[in-house]
């Protein structure tokens, strides 16, 4: 007979980033809704990271300052300048997801929040971050959350791609969590590549 070896327990870990959740899902749906924006180099010293946080950076007060002053301030901020060669094609990109999703979800009722803090208690476990934009409708919420790939389609919709859009099904199961707990209906989960 062999003897039964009962495995060691591995406690959860008690605070958890939504962004380090890698759980792979499927990816339901896929729309283009614009062009992809044109981009130049990367300076030797520059991640993608750096665009993802400049992105990020200029969606979140977009609705504040959308002026070609203001985008290239951030950009240049990040030293991004030789990347984002126009800034045009970052307020397009913001206007597309707008349109799109006050097509398929109806306007915004005047509640659209960007970088919504969260703390959410599940299991003796406490999820903290930010959800990027979170659409309200009469409805329901949607979450967006932003991300950048420069390989194209090809890397997102593959699922066994390092870069399949599916792996942000744990972040965004999260967000979900954080909002229900709140008391919101949620109607989609989005990623959104612009």
């Amino acid at each position: 007979s062999i003897p039964y070896h009962k495995p060691p327990c591995r406690a959860l870990e008690k605070f958890v980033s939504p962004s380090a959740l890698h759980v792979k899902g499927p990816v339901l749906n896929h729309w283009s809704i614009g062009r992809r924006m044109p981009t130049g180099e990367l300076a030797a010293n520059q991640e993608t990271a750096h665009v993802g946080d400049c992105l990020h950076q200029i969606y979140c007060g977009i609705e504040d300052n959308d002026s070609d002053s203001c985008i290239s301030h951030i950009v240049n901020s990040y030293g991004l300048g030789s990347f984002f060669t126009d800034v045009k094609p970052i307020r397009q990109a913001w206007r597309n997801l707008c349109d799109w999703l006050e097509e398929n979800y109806d306007c915004a009722d005047g509640d659209a929040e960007h970088e919504l803090p969260f703390m959410h208690i599940n299991n003796g476990q406490v999820f903290t971050g930010s959800i990027d934009l979170v659409w309200h409708t009469d409805d329901g919420a949607v979450l967006v959350d932003f991300k950048t790939c420069p390989l194209g389609d090809n890397h997102i919709l593959n699922d066994a791609s390092d870069h399949y859009a599916g792996w942000y099904a744990g972040q965004l199961e999260a967000y979900a969590a954080a909002l229900e707990a709140a008391g919101e209906t949620v109607l989609a989960r989005l990623v959104y590549y612009p």
